[in-house]
């Protein structure tokens, strides 16, 4: 069974246009199957093993994915601001209305990098 941490790193690495989605879709089989085999690996691990993802493109993605997410509340529009910027919340750039948290939890997970 795909680990949960696989799916969110492939939906990551699709949503930045960093892999193919036909390579994601390899990397998902053949972590799986090392999984089969025994083996303890991970999607980031395939891909960076496979070439089709670098270890500076991989942080670069958790990195972007870390950032906390906000919903205007006057047009609607979503907005993401690194975390380091969470105490301060800006006004909408399109309506000028209030940026408050999205309800919608977003997932950080820096263990998405193997070491």
């Amino acid at each position: 069974m795909i680990q949960s941490r696989d799916l969110v790193l492939a939906r990551w690495v699709l949503q930045f246009r960093k892999v193919p989605k036909i390579a994601v879709a390899e990397a998902l089989r053949s972590t799986q199957l090392k999984r089969d085999q025994g083996v303890q690996t991970s999607l980031a691990k395939v891909l960076v093993e496979h070439g089709w993802l670098s270890i500076t493109d991989l942080r670069e993605i958790v990195a972007r994915a870390s950032q906390e997410a906000y919903v205007c509340s006057g047009c609607g529009r979503r907005y993401a601001l690194p975390a380091s910027q969470a105490d301060y919340q800006p006004p909408c750039p399109e309506c000028g209305g209030a940026l408050t948290p999205d309800q919608a939890p977003a997932a950080t997970s820096p263990a998405l990098i193997p070491q």
